[in-house]
């Protein structure tokens, strides 16, 4: 069965089970955004436990406020998140035997229903720690989570 195949079902499953959550009114869009979310979490910080996880989350969707984006805009926008220029195609097919894959759900439902607050402080970057990207200098750095660097503008 295909990544594909699986994404409506899956977020049903996670819709499920976030009782809290608030549907808006176009469900598809929210799986849309949903799937788009927990890919680059995957991609970005599955290895980083709950907290680097969500904060790589937080950031997604402090960028969505600020440049006023769809989640799917943000993660696919031009040079944005290394993995989309790196990586082909999405999560792997045999998507349940994803390493992470039930954490990094998790994660992604819990800061996209806002029942994590933005310990980020207003992240819209980061960076592993190490790497010393240029855009760095330019920024306050206000996180260090996990091994990345969080930042937002001065």
């Amino acid at each position: 069965m295909s990544y594909q195949t699986l994404k409506l079902p899956l977020i049903s499953l996670m819709l499920l089970s976030c009782s809290t959550m608030h549907m808006p009114d176009n469900t598809n869009e929210y799986a849309d955004s949903y799937n788009c979310m927990v890919e680059n979490v995957w991609h970005e910080a599955r290895g980083e436990g709950m907290r680097g996880m969500q904060a790589v989350a937080l950031v997604t969707m402090n960028r969505v406020k600020q440049r006023k984006k769809t989640i799917c805009e943000i993660v696919y926008e031009p040079r944005q998140f290394s993995w989309t220029v790196n990586v082909t195609g999405y999560l792997p097919s045999n998507i349940a035997n994803v390493t992470n894959i039930n954490d990094v759900r998790k994660a992604v439902a819990n800061v996209m229903t806002n029942n994590v607050s933005d310990f980020t402080n207003g992240a819209t970057h980061y960076h592993a720690n190490y790497v010393n990207p240029l855009w760095a200098s330019s920024m306050q750095r206000v996180a260090i989570i996990g091994n990345h660097h969080f930042y937002r503008k001065q």
